[in-house]
């Protein structure tokens, strides 16, 4: 029989004050080099890591062995990792944690060891037929056959399942220098990724995981390096730009030097690009094709004079068209989970919503809202254009939502989204929400609602008296009058900050911040059915880019877009899923 334990209750248990014992023995005994079952694969699964983690390693375990479900089958655990594994099991089980304890490990980590080894593996694909179609035809020939690729990604399971199409099509793993986002990165794909061969790196950061200083200090002695210095192109300094190491340790890879060896940027954001145009001579440029995926990229390359094909998915019609409605979706969805996970309690009542920012997302936000029962309040800086007023009003009627006052917004702003990626309110104006409001970032940089750091970088709104961090039970404050936890799924060290928060204000006020500011969703994937669009796109258009000659920003051909639009509604309609309008609960039930 089961024993009568979630797996979620392993991870728990294991990081609270109760399993510190345990864990200290297990590295005891992987000193000693314990040859039992349960240590031995603890020690494989950590050398398999980037970061090894004994903790998590030994939830994997237990989790693999016991097999598909969410509980712990102890006859299986006997089985797999003798009796050292049963026993920690039945230990685990006879000590369930505190209904009030919290993880140091993000709990959806291990919901995703669980649904990783349930099952067929390859259930992540089966969900995205029209990538893995696309992957079919435009893997004839191997285009991607002698390529090396230089990749800023957000690292979701979904992007692995690019990166698979990828190989597909030719690259091989070795020759990929990935850089993934801090915020984003699952680590599970990121160790899938790393043991298939790819070299992984954080954006942001100069190093790649498993490349020592050492390493770095040849790199920066190579040919290639000395001459960017010597022939004034970068200084010193510059050679420590995450870009410039990350096209220094492609361009410097074993088999780059090759006769007829090209290169692939698939860029978000535009700064290996520019790195590419600024810091490298120009017979590297010509070598290179590149990808575009964002606006924020392309706005980067618009200063520059581009000599290599960079192709445009950021302005082709697909992803401007659809990506928008999964965005404002996974805002949305992201949202309801984290309030769910800071307190059971927590509700917004009543229910109403204010979106600050009507473009693309904005809108999208408030379709949300709207199939979930709310009342919209909109307010947009064009509402005060005379010339822009008509057409704003015109779709607020016709998507179902009000455009009162700012004032009247505010006074109803009971769940507050910023969607205006320029700061849509500043903290001096949150004695017009009410008492409980709940503020959500749907943009990008943490001004967005509280926009004096703009003027001020050094502000930070009020600090939480009632606030209070625990060692493995992460910070608890109080909000609408009960405890509530501010990191339920506790984050990696750097990404402390992106914990929730509750600012105190006038009049015994206390208003919750999720994330503290910074943006809500992007802390796990939108789901595969609708997520393969873009990675489709991302697909096609590096595909594409092999084959470009002209120099300059290249559309996503029509025919392709047209082709993945089509398979994806396809597969959508078989769920009951409007492309237009996704709704992701439909998709967490088809699952």
């Amino acid at each position: 029989m089961p024993v009568a334990l979630d797996k979620r209750q392993v991870v728990a248990w294991l990081t609270s004050p109760a399993g510190d014992a345990t864990i200290a023995d297990l590295k005891a005994r992987l000193v000693k080099g314990a040859t039992d079952p349960l240590t031995t694969r603890v020690g494989e699964l950590l050398s398999l890591e980037l970061r090894p983690d004994v903790t998590r390693a030994v939830a994997q375990a237990l989790c693999e062995a016991s097999g598909p479900g969410r509980a712990l089958d102890l006859a299986r655990v006997r089985t797999v990792l003798g009796q050292e594994g049963a026993a920690l099991a039945g230990f685990i089980a006879d000590h369930q944690r505190d209904p009030g304890a919290r993880s140091r490990l993000p709990i959806n980590e291990l919901l995703r060891f669980a649904e990783r080894l349930e099952g067929d593996p390859r259930s992540l694909a089966s969900r995205m037929p029209a990538l893995r179609e696309l992957a079919r035809l435009v893997s004839v020939g191997r285009p991607l056959a002698g390529f090396h690729m230089a990749a800023v990604q957000h690292l979701f399971p979904t992007t692995e399942m690019l990166f698979q199409a990828f190989a597909v099509c030719g690259l091989t793993p070795d020759h990929t220098w990935l850089s993934g986002k801090p915020y984003s990165t699952d680590d599970e794909i990121q160790f899938a990724l790393a043991r298939a061969g790819v070299h992984l790196a954080q954006a942001g950061r100069a190093g790649y995981e498993g490349v020592t200083e050492r390493d770095h200090e040849a790199l920066f002695a190579s040919p290639l390096a000395r001459r960017l210095v010597s022939e004034g192109r970068v200084d010193e300094q510059g050679l420590r730009d995450p870009s410039v190491v990350q096209l220094l340790r492609t361009f410097t890879a074993p088999g780059a030097d090759a006769p007829g060896a090209r290169f692939v940027l698939l860029d978000e954001g535009g700064k290996l690009v520019k790195a590419l145009h600024q810091v490298f001579p120009p017979e590297l440029v010509t070598r290179c094709v590149a990808v575009e995926q964002t606006m924020r990229g392309i706005q980067v390359l618009e200063g520059l004079s581009l000599r290599c094909p960079v192709v445009d998915v950021a302005q082709s019609w697909l992803k401007k068209l659809f990506e928008s409605p999964m965005i404002g979706e996974s805002i949305v969805h992201d949202v309801e989970a984290q309030l769910v996970d800071v307190g059971a309690h927590v509700t917004v009542q009543p229910k109403e919503a204010t979106v600050l920012g009507f473009g693309a997302v904005g809108q999208a936000v408030a379709a949300s809202l709207l199939r979930r029962g709310y009342r919209v309040r909109v307010w947009d800086p064009k509402l005060d254009d005379h010339a822009e007023v008509p057409a704003l009003r015109a779709q607020a009627a016709k998507l179902g939502v009000a455009t009162p006052s700012r004032a009247e917004c505010l006074a109803h702003g009971h769940l507050v989204f910023g969607c205006s990626g320029r700061g849509s309110l500043a903290y001096a104006e949150w004695d017009a929400l009410p008492r409980d409001a709940i503020l959500v970032n749907a943009a990008s940089g943490r001004h967005e609602l509280m926009s004096e750091v703009l003027r001020d970088p050094a502000f930070e709104p009020p600090a939480d008296p009632l606030a209070q961090a625990f060692i493995h039970n992460g910070t608890t404050s109080e909000f609408q009058g009960a405890p509530v936890s501010l990191d339920p799924s506790p984050l990696e060290p750097w990404d402390r900050e992106r914990e929730h928060s509750v600012v105190p204000g006038n009049n015994g006020a206390r208003r919750l911040v999720l994330r503290s500011g910074f943006v809500a969703n992007m802390a796990t994937d939108i789901p595969p059915e609708l997520i393969q669009l873009t990675r489709g796109l991302l697909l096609a258009a590096v595909v594409q880019a092999t084959r470009a000659t002209a120099s300059g920003l290249v559309a996503v051909d029509d025919e392709v877009q047209r082709f993945i639009e089509a398979r994806v509604r396809a597969s959508l309609a078989k769920l009951g899923v409007d492309l237009e309008a996704p709704d992701f609960r439909k998709l967490a039930r088809s699952a």
